[in-house]
This record gives C-alpha cells, sequence and structure tokens, in this order.
C-alpha cells in the first residue's frame, strides 16, 4: 500500500504539478483538502531537497532487479519450481547451498541456472555480484565466513 501511495504522490506531481495543472476534485475527492499544501510542500524548498537526494540516491544503484508486479512473492514459487524440476532429473542447482536470500536476490537480478548442469548463468551487470556471493556461500560452507 505504500508504495501505491508513493506512486500515487508522483503521479499527481508529474501529471499536475510540473505541468501547473489541478486535479479533477470530483475524481479525487479527498484531494480537495490537502492539494495546496501537497503543492507548498512539493515546490517547496524540503520537497525539491528531498526530490533531489532521492534522485542522486537512485543513481547510485548499481544493481536494478528483473522482477515483475507482485514481486518476490509472485517470482519465489517459479523460482523454487525451477530448482525441483532440476532436482527431479538428478542435478543439484549451484544454488543448492546458499542461503534462500542470497539465492533470491540472484534470480531477481537476472540470474539463472543452467538446465543442463545446474551451473549459474548470469549476464555482465551482475557477474561481480554473483563471483562475490558464490566466494562467500563457498567460504561460508567451508567455515571461514
Amino acid at each position: 500500500m505504500a508504495e501505491q501511495f508513493q506512486t500515487f504522490k508522483g503521479d499527481l506531481y508529474q501529471k499536475y504539478i510540473l505541468k501547473g495543472q489541478t486535479p479533477n476534485f470530483d475524481v479525487f475527492l479527498k484531494l480537495w483538502d490537502h492539494w495546496d499544501e501537497f503543492v507548498a510542500y512539493k515546490t517547496g524548498q524540503q520537497g525539491q531537497a528531498m526530490m533531489e537526494r532521492n534522485k542522486e540516491n537512485a543513481a547510485k544503484k548499481k544493481y536494478h532487479h528483473h522482477l515483475v508486479s507482485g514481486g518476490y512473492s509472485v517470482a519465489m514459487p517459479k523460482w523454487e519450481e525451477m530448482e525441483a524440476s532440476l532436482l527431479e532429473k538428478g542435478i543439484e542447482p549451484a544454488t543448492a547451498k546458499g542461503p534462500d536470500r542470497s539465492k533470491f536476490w540472484y534470480y531477481a537480478h537476472g540470474g539463472m541456472l543452467n538446465p543442463v548442469d545446474g551451473s549459474l548463468v548470469f549476464s555482465d551487470q551482475i557477474r561481480e555480484a554473483a563471483n562475490r556471493l558464490t566466494d562467500a556461500v563457498e567460504a561460508s560452507s567451508q567455515g571461514m565466513f
């Protein structure tokens, strides 16, 4: 719900405030009481500083996920099914030894498993992170991490 509200506020800013327009308050009835305050915040010094800081932080993001709407809750059963099908064939997935959190991060950021041997298949964008993740899982299994 918080994400939907954040998206709604962003849409209001893009569709109305940036264009100098006002929404139809018959459609957005509850906005009537808060519109002037919302505009004042978004166009004021504090709101502009917050948006600038958020843009800077977003620009620093190195790894972008590849999830569809529904996020992890929709994707996790598919990933688990993929691993189960490999196990049924007698193939141990390369992700079998690692914790679920790291495995799901790997899948969410575009990593896959080779259907022939269960090895990791990943793009150049996550190569460094995938290698660090593999090294950390290996060190952990040896008691060194």
